[in-house]
């Protein structure tokens, strides 16, 4: 069996507004590797990610990162009126998500149960 660890504590945010950037901090990554940024699905509007650095966000998925030592995941709605929920939320090693990928599964619910 293939265990695949997801350092974010949560895989569903709820009321991310556009004023400021929602935080969520992961586990501690490993400075210096490679991470991936997965969002299985979102509804109420566009948001942007980012993780590690609240500059450098990116507006699509799945995003690859190298890890600079600081475990923050930030979440920002794009639009002003708009309340974002994202869910599916995975943030893993390269290597973790290339085992994935090789499984033919995007993301995770949360447990340890991978959604095909």
């Amino acid at each position: 069996m293939t265990v695949i660890t997801n350092i974010c504590p949560k895989t569903r945010i709820d009321g991310i507004k556009n004023a400021a950037a929602t935080q969520i901090i992961c586990a501690k990554p490993v400075a210096g590797s490679d991470y991936v940024v997965s969002i299985g699905s979102a509804a109420g509007g566009d948001f942007r990610v980012g993780f590690g650095d609240k500059n450098k966000q990116w507006d699509g998925k799945p995003m690859q990162t190298h890890a600079t030592g600081d475990p923050t995941l930030y979440i920002r709605a794009l639009n002003a009126a708009d309340t974002v929920t994202v869910t599916g939320v995975t943030v893993c090693t390269l290597e973790d998500w290339q085992r994935l990928q090789a499984l033919g599964l995007s993301f995770f619910d949360g447990d340890t149960m991978p959604l095909a």
